[in-house]
C-alpha cells in the first residue's frame, strides 16, 4: 500500500450509470470534461449516456471489439469503434 496515495478531490462526487456494474463515480465539476474514452462497453452504456447528458459539450469515443454495435445512444456525440484497445494496431485492435 506504500505506492497507493489517496487524495481528497476538491469537488463533490456524483454517481452516474446503472446501480452495480455499469455505474461510476466522478467529480461533479462545473466546467466540461475534455473527452470521454470508453473501453469495453459491452451492452451497457448507461454511464456514458448520463455523462453526455450532464455535460452538453462533451464528445466521446467508445471501443469494443466483442460487440456487433454500440448499444442505443441517447446522444450522437459518442462515436463507436468496433475494436478492442491494445498495444499494437491491427484489424481488431486499436492503440
Amino acid at each position: 500500500m506504500e505506492h497507493l496515495r489517496v487524495y481528497e478531490a476538491p469537488y463533490q462526487k456524483v454517481r452516474l450509470g446503472k446501480d452495480n456494474d455499469g455505474g461510476y463515480i466522478i467529480c461533479d465539476i462545473d466546467s466540461n470534461y475534455d473527452i470521454l474514452l470508453a473501453g469495453g462497453i459491452g451492452k451497457d452504456i448507461s454511464f456514458e449516456n448520463e455523462l453526455l447528458e450532464k455535460y452538453n459539450e462533451l464528445r466521446g469515443v467508445a471501443f469494443d471489439g466483442t460487440t456487433t454495435n454500440c448499444p442505443r445512444r441517447t446522444q450522437n456525440r459518442l462515436h463507436f469503434i468496433k475494436k478492442n484497445i491494445g498495444a499494437v494496431e491491427s484489424a481488431s485492435v486499436s492503440n
